[in-house]
């Protein structure tokens, strides 16, 4: 009776993490990827080239005919992380691509430019989003149409308003205490209107300028209000300031001295200080805030 070839069977398995390199195989390879795998091949392409790279065969779900001419190849791009195992055991030459590994990336300078230049055309396409935003805010409670310098318990609902405001959204206390600590530190959330003739001079609750300054104007007639303006805020972290957003959201810390922290990484990425001091002194006041929040 003829031996099992073990190297096939199972009895060798080793799996893999690899990254897709090509998704766009040659005639003959159709649903294919090549792939460079974590801790076989050199991620220098001196060491190994492109073209010496494996393609491997992906699985398909059980959902498609799984015969030549019918159903859907894989949709894997470049850029993918994949996890696998080799068909041919300890040999190590036929890889297989089970499935893909979700992951985070931070927008590249090209795409956070091309959001940034379509921005003004879908202004208008999210009137809706700030209406329902808006509804969540106590507007008499932090007096919403006093755009010049506010006091003590006005100031104190602001605060409170805000760090509301932005758990409605999703975010966590840790997180919503961040924020309003850095637009705390930046404006005081006083003197939303007030604002010089230059461009640089800021302008708000986030201290914007220049273009930024612009973007908040025409994101609504009521701008000059602070809940429009801590709307604002939101639309910017889902939208130009994505990159900033991303940060926050893998932080859930208050800790002092702590550079990933919730406060510092909003005042590194979104308000674009960089000052030793200013990081001190958003501390200081996220342990204030949660002072005046029972946390």
């Amino acid at each position: 009776m003829k031996s099992i070839q073990t190297e096939y069977y199972g009895d060798n398995t080793r799996w893999f993490i690899a990254d897709v390199i090509d998704h766009t195989p040659p005639y003959g390879l159709e649903g294919r990827v090549k792939i460079r795998i974590h801790g076989v091949h050199n991620p220098s392409t001196r060491e190994i080239k492109q073209n010496d790279l494996p393609w491997a065969q992906v699985v398909i779900p059980t959902t498609e005919a799984g015969v030549s001419g019918l159903g859907r190849t894989p949709r894997l791009t470049s850029g993918a992380t994949v996890f696998g195992f080799f068909m041919d055991g300890l040999a190590s030459q036929v890889p297989l691509v089970l499935g893909s590994i979700p992951k985070v990336e931070y927008p590249t300078r090209v795409q956070r430019q091309v959001e940034f230049n379509t921005v003004q055309e879908r202004i208008d396409q999210e009137e809706l989003f700030y209406e329902q935003e808006i509804k969540i805010i106590d507007p008499v409670r932090i007096k919403d149409d006093d755009f010049g310098f506010v006091y003590n318990k006005t100031l104190e609902a602001r605060k409170v308003e805000g760090v509301k405001y932005f758990l409605a959204q999703g975010y966590t206390m840790f997180q919503s205490i961040g924020i309003m600590a850095g637009l705390i530190h930046v404006s005081g959330l006083n003197e939303t209107a007030a604002e010089d003739v230059t461009d640089l001079n800021p302008l708000g609750i986030g201290a914007w300028t220049g273009t930024r300054k612009q973007l908040l104007k025409n994101f609504s007639n009521d701008w000059r209000k602070f809940s429009s303006q801590l709307v604002f805020t939101k639309y910017e972290l889902n939208s130009t300031q994505a990159a900033a957003n991303i940060r926050l959201l893998r932080s859930d810390s208050l800790e002092k001295d702590y550079d990933k922290s919730c406060q510092r990484l909003f005042a590194k990425y979104y308000l674009g200080l960089r000052k030793k001091d200013d990081f001190r002194v958003v501390d200081v006041i996220a342990v204030k805030l949660q002072e005046l929040l029972g946390e």
